[in-house]
């Protein structure tokens, strides 16, 4: 959580510019699949790779395939029962390859009720192309 001194209301602004200047896609989905929050880098990936918009309120799997539906609907299950998913997946856009991790975690309320799930994907298609591999960042102690 981020932690401010300034109030609230600061905390949701800086919250709200932190997540939408990340180039990762965020979004979260209740355990109807109802998109509730997303980021504009998920936006924008949703918009190229189905070549139709979705906005919060639509069912996340508005304008998807059938196979893609059943494969992410079992994934979002899984985090919607208390798993924490990890997945590698390869994406093709206008006739080109992306590589893209992703994480699904489970959202739990302050009375620790599963009430959804967040996933993160990352574009790793440089890093993959490359064949170079993520170490992250490391620091002289």
């Amino acid at each position: 959580m981020l932690h401010n001194q300034n109030g609230p209301g600061v905390n949701n602004f800086n919250l709200y510019n932190v997540i939408n200047n990340t180039p990762d896609a965020i979004w979260c989905i209740d355990e109807n699949f109802i998109l509730i929050a997303a980021n504009k880098a998920f936006f924008q990936l949703r918009s190229t790779s189905h070549r139709q918009d979705i906005e919060i309120g639509d069912i996340v799997f508005l304008h998807s395939s059938k196979e893609a539906c059943e494969k992410w609907q079992v994934l979002y299950n899984r985090a919607l029962c208390g798993e924490v998913v990890f997945i590698e997946e390869i994406k093709v856009i206008n006739d080109q390859e992306y590589y893209y991790e992703m994480s699904i975690t489970p959202v739990y309320d302050d009375d620790k009720k599963l009430i959804a799930c967040v996933a993160i994907g990352k574009d790793v298609t440089a890093r993959k192309k490359s064949g170079t591999r993520h170490f992250g960042i490391r620091q002289a102690v």
